[in-house]
């Protein structure tokens, strides 16, 4: 499912340089040097460039990129030249975040179009504009909004039985945010976001850096 050629740190830096360009172009800047993106990423330019190398050739040795060209190629890069549909499974103090920022948020190209939950006190209920409905309609509701993404919001105990149940479904990519390490095939793209892990690493940081 993932493609091998390009590293995963790659592949996170790439939103990083969208929010820089998208920031030249609304100052209006039509060109800029890779040294010039190293000042304002904080990375050094021959990463930057060493990076771009996995997707073709970018720029004019000796001028710089177009900043409007580089933003709309790496757009398309990742995707974001068409929104996505994604559907959320659970609807507790993470979910009902996650879908609550997802509605405001209009530069996101991911959308959530379908929320779940088995607990029959939220089936019903809205986050937002949408009505969570109850697990038991995940294949059914799969099948209907055909989503690109879906998002693993529920308790540890919960999330195998969720995961088995998307990819039964045929879905092949997934966000975790459960605290569980999951088993998937070679051909399911899984990423995890365990923010009590998250939170763990700053304690080391808290007490090394922080006077």
């Amino acid at each position: 499912m993932k493609d091998k050629t390009v590293p995963d740190s790659v592949i996170r830096r790439l939103p990083l340089y969208l929010r820089v360009l998208e920031e030249l172009k609304a100052k209006g800047t039509e060109i800029v040097s890779s040294q010039q993106l190293e000042d304002r990423i904080g990375l050094k330019a021959t990463q930057f460039r060493k990076d771009l190398t996995y997707f073709g050739e970018f720029g004019v040795r000796g001028v710089g990129y177009e900043v409007d060209d580089l933003l709309n190629r790496l757009k398309k890069i990742c995707g974001l030249n068409e929104e996505k549909t994604a559907i959320l499974i659970g609807a507790g103090h993470i979910g009902t975040a996650l879908g609550n920022f997802n509605q405001v948020n209009n530069n996101c190209k991911v959308r959530i179009k379908a929320i779940f939950d088995k607990d029959e006190d939220k089936v019903g209920s809205t986050i937002g504009q949408i009505e969570i409905q109850h697990t038991d309609k995940l294949p059914q509701m799969i099948d209907e909004l055909d989503p690109q993404i879906g998002i693993i919001a529920v308790p540890a105990r919960a999330a195998h039985e969720i995961t088995d149940i998307l990819i039964e479904n045929d879905m092949k990519v997934l966000l975790n945010f459960a605290p569980v390490h999951l088993d998937i095939p070679d051909d399911v793209y899984l990423q995890g976001v365990d923010l009590t892990l998250e939170l763990q690493n700053l304690l080391y940081y808290s007490q090394n850096v922080v006077e």
